[in-house]
């Protein structure tokens, strides 16, 4: 185990009886969940996600930080402090990038399947 462990990573260690690594991988599992139905669906799903994924609680405080950011917050601050904290970050782009080719492909299919639907009404019906 390293000498240096972020703080919220050293409580759960000791908390829980796991493994540094275990709690980073738990929580960044996590979050790349949340990321993808938010990008994929919006913000509502996600707090949902949150809600029946993890608790109430988890639901609450994901919503007060939506909620700050979206009313107290600056967001040139938010965009600054993510493009200082490492900039190396523009590397995980294509997790994103797979995300936009599947919702296209998702949305392509809706539209075949939904030109499909109206094929099969009788003209009279149209």
């Amino acid at each position: 185990m390293s000498d240096f462990l972020p703080k919220f990573t050293e409580r759960m260690v000791k908390e829980r009886n796991c493994e540094p690594e275990l709690v980073r991988a738990i929580l960044t599992d996590f979050l790349a969940e949340l990321h993808e139905v938010s990008f994929k669906q919006g913000l509502g799903p996600a707090m949902v996600m949150v809600y029946w994924e993890a608790s109430a609680l988890a639901a609450w405080h994901f919503g007060g930080l939506i909620c700050k950011a979206a009313v107290q917050g600056e967001p040139g601050e938010l965009a600054e402090t993510y493009q200082r904290l490492d900039c190396t970050m523009e590397r995980f782009r294509t997790i994103q990038d797979r995300w936009q080719y599947e919702l296209d492909r998702e949305h392509e299919q809706y539209e075949l399947d939904h030109k499909n639907d109206a094929s099969d009404i009788p003209e009279a019906s149209k």
